[in-house]
């Protein structure tokens, strides 16, 4: 019969009374004693093995022919490549952060605590220009009827017990001072590494004329009541803003959720990896380029919108109705054009819209939905897939279509003449003068709007 062995047990009954230990006291570092002491666990655990085949020699058991079996001599090497590398490692970084071996043990074993900031304020005059840069948290700036900045709100940082939380928390605080005209609110958490997870959510109220200016790296923005410009940089974040008279100006490289309300000014968006955008009733132009895999929802915007990602170029006059895009479609009504839809990957579907439109498609289909009888011109290519026109049939237009695959549906009569005598089809007619609609896909349907025949 094969003895058992106690070195198991032994091993995990140690494990737990260190990590217990590092946890309740407060000078106890478990890296840097097992970057020193790493060797007493070969010492400890050779005696014990020794002790054992002692044991089993005298109660006549069997024996193991190594002393130690394969497994075992295995967990030695490895504990002998970690062992070695902790070491060196302390020899050649110390206890500096950039160190390649770090075990992040608030980030494991820590719990989130919450601290309330002090009230601070500063005098400023109206029109005064504010900095915030906040590294990581939340950014939430409104516009009162003031002549003062007032800051408050709250900090949340991760820790083994609350006692190191709140010591860590006080080896820094927020400041609020005046830079060359310019007040500056700073979080100062650059001297926090990343593994305590420590955030500010600065609430701030500013005089409604103040120029806000705010940076961060992971930050969550919300400006509102301002007349000012409004400027706004992060890496990954989001951003709302509502009721902002002067220009609102967005950089992020990473962006889940950005949203814009009743803005004045022109609205300028730079996103590599957005998520969600929302804009509604801005006066002013409203640019938006970068990259955006979420929903695209636009309303009553009065100049011109221009949207840029890597599957959507989106231009248009004005929008006095709505538009909204997702991953695969678009639809819209109420666009002024000149209005160009291009996009490689998205049903597209208009309705009730005024002046020329184009739309170049690679695939998926469009759909032209006209109730009015005042027709603009209107060039249409896709490349695979079909496209749809329903017009209204006292509309006067007229059209040159091609239909690659040789389907063409024609529902308004004989004022257009279809030619399929050969694989690809064509379509022509209609009333000379009229704007002309040039279609080219793989297929094609022209037909009336619902409730109203055809006019011959």
């Amino acid at each position: 019969m094969r003895p058992t062995s106690i070195v198991g047990p032994l091993i995990l009954v140690a494990m737990g009374v260190v990590l217990l230990w590092s946890n309740l006291s407060n000078d106890f570092s478990l890296l840097d004693s097992l970057t020193l002491h790493w060797p007493w666990i070969l010492v400890v655990w050779g005696f014990v093995r020794l002790c054992e085949i002692a044991l089993w020699h005298r109660n006549r058991k069997a024996l193991p022919i190594a002393g130690v079996s394969g497994g075992e001599w295995f967990f030695v090497v490895v504990l002998c490549v970690v062992g070695a590398g902790l070491y060196f490692s302390n020899l050649v970084f110390g206890n500096r952060a950039d160190a390649p071996f770090r075990l992040p043990m608030a980030q494991m074993f820590g719990e989130n605590y919450d601290f309330s900031l002090p009230e601070q304020s500063m005098a400023m005059k109206a029109g005064g220009q504010l900095l915030v840069e906040n590294l990581r948290g939340e950014v939430v700036i409104t516009g009162t009827d003031t002549d003062q900045i007032v800051l408050t709100g709250t900090e949340q940082i991760k820790e083994i017990n609350q006692d190191k939380a709140r010591e860590r928390w006080q080896s820094r605080k927020v400041t609020i001072e005046e830079n060359n005209g310019v007040t500056v609110i700073r979080s100062n958490l650059e001297g926090i590494d990343s593994d305590h997870e420590m955030r500010s959510a600065l609430r701030i109220r500013v005089p409604r004329q103040t120029q806000v200016r705010a940076r961060g790296r992971k930050v969550d923005f919300e400006v509102s009541q301002v007349q000012g410009n409004v400027d706004l940089q992060s890496d990954d974040g989001s951003a709302r803003l509502v009721d902002i008279q002067g220009e609102a100006r967005v950089r992020m490289n990473r962006s889940r959720d950005l949203r814009f309300q009743n803005i004045s000014g022109a609205i300028e968006i730079h996103s590599s990896r957005g998520g969600d955008l929302y804009v509604e009733n801005a006066r002013e132009r409203v640019s938006a380029i970068g990259s955006f895999s979420g929903d695209i929802q636009l309303r009553q915007l009065l100049k011109p919108v221009h949207i840029e990602d890597r599957n959507l170029d989106f231009r248009t006059e004005a929008l006095t109705g709505e538009v909204q895009a997702n991953r695969g479609s678009l639809t819209a009504h109420g666009l002024r054009g000149p209005t160009r839809i291009a996009s490689e990957s998205k049903d597209v579907e208009l309705d009730r819209f005024q002046g020329p439109l184009e739309v170049i498609l690679e695939k998926r289909d469009a759909t032209i939905r006209q109730t009015d009888t005042t027709i603009a011109p209107m060039d249409l290519q896709v490349r695979r897939g079909k496209v749809t026109l329903e017009l209204s049939p006292k509309a006067k237009f007229r059209m040159e279509g091609r239909a690659r695959q040789g389907e063409i549906r024609n529902d308004m009569g004989d004022r257009f003449q279809v030619d399929g005598r050969s694989k690809e089809s064509r379509i022509s007619g209609g009333d000379a003068g009229a704007p002309l609609i040039s279609v080219d896909a793989e297929r094609i349907e022209l037909t009336s709007t619902e409730g109203e025949p055809a006019r011959p």
